[in-house]
């Protein structure tokens, strides 16, 4: 009996401390409280990315239902993942991308005009070739590239495909804009 009430007094505990977790949007940022102990702002400048993916839980071929990731990528090269903190994180990304993408993109713009190495995480970019983890792949190599299954697909003209989970990409939305614009001819 003893060991069941010290069961039942620790899930109490760990219900509550679950309970006090959220994240609120506002006017100038994000409000996050990750236990009773830590609570952050976060202003708008301080976001330099966001990526939100969902995948597929299997076992043995079936599907198990369905795993929503997203990461907030902050100045400093912080990260905060918000799973738990949001029950809708489809439409918590969305709104932080609509806050922030306006100002990464004419920054981003400014950055490779000035010759600079564009960062989307385990991707990086600038006119002359693409950068995947430690391989370069010239822009003229580079068939195409597109989302499949939550991944970053790109496909290279020697028939070989480099698979990157889009969860490990911020901004995904705006380096395939930069890309469809063309960005090796800029």
């Amino acid at each position: 009996a003893t060991v069941l009430l010290i069961g039942l007094v620790f899930y109490i505990f760990y219900r509550i401390f679950i309970s006090r977790r959220f994240l609120a949007v506002h006017a100038r940022g994000l409000f996050a409280q990750k236990s009773i102990f830590r609570r952050m702002a976060i202003p708008w400048s301080q976001i330099m990315g966001v990526s939100y993916s969902v995948s597929q839980n299997r076992l043995l071929g079936m599907r198990l239902g369905s795993r929503q990731q997203a990461t907030l990528y902050l100045v400093g090269g912080r990260r905060l993942r918000l799973e738990g903190l949001s029950p809708d994180l489809a439409s918590l990304a969305n709104q932080v991308k609509a806050q922030i993408y306006p100002q990464r993109w004419a920054a981003l713009w400014a950055d490779l005009h000035h010759g600079r190495r564009l960062d989307f995480g385990l991707i990086s970019l600038d006119r002359h070739a693409l950068h995947l983890k430690s391989e370069m792949v010239p822009w003229r190599q580079v068939d195409r590239l597109g989302v499949h299954s939550g991944r970053l697909v790109v496909e290279i003209k020697d028939r070989t495909t480099k698979k990157l989970p889009v969860s490990q990409i911020p901004n995904l939305e705006l380096l395939l804009t930069l890309v469809e614009s063309g960005i090796n001819a800029s």
